[in-house]
């Protein structure tokens, strides 16, 4: 038996801050907008908001790339491709709504 990690990591904008970078320029909402921090003030943060600092990665700054699965014969249906643009155009639509 193979195990996978399922992943979309080939896509060119990975990271959620690359996300909310798109979300605030399609809404405008400052909840979206993103400061640019070096790493250390990220291992900081986490440091303030854990009480440790741990010296491995977080599961988030890890990379999973698609290679064994796609030679295993598995392709994504959709892919992050996909759902950021359903997720833009759903906030896209929200901002645009009167009273919101």
């Amino acid at each position: 038996m193979k195990r996978f990690n399922l992943s979309d990591d080939d896509f060119p904008e990975p990271t959620h801050a690359d996300f909310l970078r798109k979300a605030f320029a399609v809404t405008g909402d400052q909840r979206f907008r993103v400061v640019k921090m070096p790493w250390i003030g990220d291992w900081m943060h986490d440091f303030l908001r854990f009480r440790t600092l741990p010296l491995r990665n977080p599961f988030w700054r890890m990379y999973f790339p698609a290679d064994r699965l796609r030679s295993a014969g598995y392709n994504l249906r959709f892919g992050m491709a996909h759902a950021q643009a359903v997720a833009l155009e759903t906030l896209r639509k929200e901002a645009n709504e009167p009273g919101i």
